[in-house]
């Protein structure tokens, strides 16, 4: 085999093995979770969990912790198109939305805008929301919560991380494709 079919050979090869978001939500992404907590979107619109990567248009997680699973998928309500909400049985989470096209990186989703000047940067994404241990919920007591936000064609990404030390948080965002 010449340099240039070896080249090809292995080409095509990482073509075959790279998995693609847009086309399907990884199974990984779909174990069930080990317990439904109490916090995440408002579950008004269930969506197949299958579809997951295509209603937040391939913006999923690359990497979640392995005591992670999926408590559900939710489709359109008041503000954003899609979202995603994946928990342990500590009841540690990490709900993913996809913000309409009006919104913007600073706009926290229930809370107030911040200004965009004041965030702490992951690659591409802000951090608009930082209560290391201010957050407080039952079953994980006083606890963190983080936010981070990017803009995408399709409006903001945001992402946030309940109960999760900030070094696997900012490993979670930045597995995720912008």
């Amino acid at each position: 085999m010449t340099h240039h079919g070896r080249w090809v050979a292995l080409s095509l090869a990482s073509v075959l093995v790279v998995p693609t978001c847009t086309s399907g939500t990884p199974a990984w992404l779909l174990s069930p979770a080990p317990r439904d907590c109490v916090l995440g979107p408002a579950r008004v619109q269930p969506i197949p969990g299958h579809s997951i990567a295509e209603r937040l248009k391939g913006h999923v997680p690359g990497w979640l912790p392995r005591t992670m699973g999926l408590v559900g998928a939710y489709g359109p309500d008041g503000g954003w198109s899609a979202a995603a909400t994946w928990t342990d049985q500590r009841c540690r989470q990490v709900d993913i939305y996809l913000l309409d096209s009006g919104a913007h990186v600073g706009t926290p989703v229930g809370r107030e805008r911040v200004r965009a000047s004041r965030f702490a940067r992951v690659g591409p994404w802000a951090l608009v929301l930082d209560l290391r241990r201010g957050w407080h919920i039952p079953e994980l007591g006083a606890t963190s919560l983080l936010e981070y936000q990017t803009s995408v064609s399709e409006g903001v990404v945001d992402l946030q991380v309940i109960g999760i030390p900030r070094t696997v948080a900012d490993r979670i965002v930045r597995s995720i494709p912008t």
